[in-house]
């Protein structure tokens, strides 16, 4: 229950709609140091109301290390590499399966080749994130 970013190879996710208009939706990004690309995200995506953005690193240099508390506070979370994917279910087994088993994790495939902020990366996060957080809207 994985859904990859379109550029993937495959789409395997199937989750239930979340109301982002009447409670919100709570989203964490994830990537290695917390210091180019999640942290990208969490600036692009904080400002859109209804959501709630955090961003973490999987590596202990990380800026914000994940923690399962982050996870479980989690409604969605969007991964930038498979790797980061499986350092999570290395260390958060019980938390990735729960977030896998409601389709509510993503692998955007997105590399770590972007400065903080960078333009093709602010680009390509709208387009791969936006149109999954617009499936969750209420009908």
């Amino acid at each position: 229950m994985l859904r990859e970013a379109p550029s993937s190879q495959q789409n395997l996710r199937v989750s239930q709609p979340v109301a982002v208009a009447q409670c919100g939706v709570r989203v964490l990004f994830v990537c290695s140091r917390n210091r180019q690309r999640s942290l990208t995200a969490q600036r692009v995506f904080g400002r859109i109301e209804g959501l709630q953005v955090q961003s973490a690193g999987t590596e202990p240099s990380a800026r914000i290390r994940v923690t399962a508390r982050q996870l479980r506070w989690a409604d969605v979370v969007f991964v930038m590499e498979r790797r980061h994917l499986t350092r999570l279910r290395q260390r958060f087994r019980v938390e990735v399966q729960n977030l896998l088993d409601d389709g509510a994790l993503e692998v955007l495939d997105i590399p770590d080749i972007y400065p903080f902020m960078d333009e093709e990366l602010v680009l390509t996060l709208e387009q791969l994130v936006k149109p999954l957080l617009d499936q969750w809207e209420s009908p």
